[in-house]
């Protein structure tokens, strides 16, 4: 359970969200990333649950983190982005960077606030992430990277960022290396965030002008495609699955409290008690379900050492089921809500908002799709 990462008299998992929650029309509103959000995961040991326990972390496994990705996702879904793209980006470091390396950072993620974020889209290729065309060059001290990624969350808070690129400019777009480079070394939000949706995650491209020592290459030069297109995917996909997933059940939630609330006056029957609303809120409490028996059974096999290094079809249908139902039950929501779930502000609205950014995140519904189709039909995942 994931109260097991946090250590004994902080808050539960319960009372951070109803934290999270009661503030997330606040983050809305101001359009920008919360430090006080921030400051309470910091404080509560959540920041750090995907640290191992030997650098200060909670040392969480997969299933641990994605109920935690659920939760925050249906309490506050920009600060649960935030929280599931700090994760991964700190599993990245955890699994490749070397015990220096590990030893400088991790800690500091786990206990001392530090902000880590992974910048790997690039125009480009878009959610085609196996392939990129950005390079660093090398120097007699390390690496010179001067390069643009098109989207990164957190790209106006976080403190470091793990950054793909090719290592040298001969080497072809799949040879794929990962740098970890700070903030003040040289990392720059070029565009402020305004949008429609997420409005708290401080997301945009960044523009790259640094010089990163040795050290910090994380793994051996052009061999990050081995662990990005598996492990790190499979996180990745799981992780946008929970999140995604919450706001669903979120969703679902609204909608039948709605439905239990609202009577017509003149015949003194509330909508619960109609057939047309049942039957859709049966339908899509189905699905709910569903959902979340997948992204568990996915997570418990994403965590086994027998499917380490190996991309799972589990996972992709995961993504691409989660992102898919927070967008129905939004809908769905807002439409039983009628007038005033439109009304800018109200929380059915900003979870219809948020719920859009899900399939365009990656990698994209389409994007998924294809690559769980080419596996089922027994094709190389990820073509070119």
């Amino acid at each position: 359970m994931v109260s097991t990462a946090v250590a004994i008299g902080r808050p539960s998992i319960a009372e951070i969200c109803s934290e999270l929650r009661g503030c997330s029309a606040e983050v809305d509103r101001q359009g920008r990333f919360s430090r006080d959000n921030w400051r309470l995961l910091v404080e509560s040991g959540f920041a750090g649950m995907a640290v191992p326990r030997e650098f200060g972390g909670g040392g969480a496994e997969i299933p641990e983190l994605l109920e935690a990705f659920r939760a925050f996702g249906a309490a506050c879904p920009s600060t649960g982005l935030c929280f599931v793209m700090h994760s991964c980006a700190t599993s990245v470091i955890s699994a490749v960077a070397d015990h220096s390396v590990k030893q400088a950072y991790l800690p500091r993620i786990a206990n001392a606030g530090l902000i880590a974020a992974y910048a790997g889209t690039e125009s480009g290729t878009g959610t085609n992430f196996w392939a990129l065309e950005s390079c660093a060059v090398e120097t007699g001290e390390g690496f010179a990277l001067n390069l643009r990624k098109s989207w990164a969350t957190l790209a106006e808070a976080a403190d470091v960022f793990v950054i793909p690129t090719r290592a040298h400019p001969y080497a072809e777009p799949t040879e794929i290396s990962l740098f970890l480079v700070e903030r003040e070394e040289g990392v720059l939000a070029s565009e402020p965030w305004r949008g429609s949706g997420m409005r708290g995650t401080s997301s945009g491209p960044v523009s790259v002008n640094a010089a990163v020592p040795f050290h910090r290459l994380m793994g051996s030069a052009g061999r990050a495609n081995e662990y990005i297109t598996t492990d790190m995917f499979n996180l990745l996909l799981l992780s946008h699955a929970a999140l995604y997933l919450g706001m669903a059940e979120e969703a679902l939630a609204l909608s039948t409290r709605h439905a239990e609330r609202r009577v017509f006056p003149h015949t003194g029957e509330a909508l619960a008690h109609t057939s047309l609303w049942q039957a859709q809120i049966g339908c899509l409490s189905t699905d709910v379900h569903a959902g979340i028996a997948l992204v568990e059974s996915a997570g418990r096999e994403a965590a086994r050492v027998d499917t380490q290094g190996r991309l799972l079809k589990s996972a992709l249908a995961a993504k691409i089921n989660g992102c898919s139902l927070a967008r129905r039950a939004t809908d769905f929501a807002m439409q039983i809500s009628g007038g005033s779930g439109y009304n800018q502000g109200e929380r059915v609205e900003m979870l219809w908002r948020d719920a859009r950014a899900g399939s365009l995140m990656r990698p994209s519904d389409e994007v998924a799709q294809m690559i769980l189709g080419r596996m089922e039909c027994g094709l190389e995942a990820f073509p070119g």
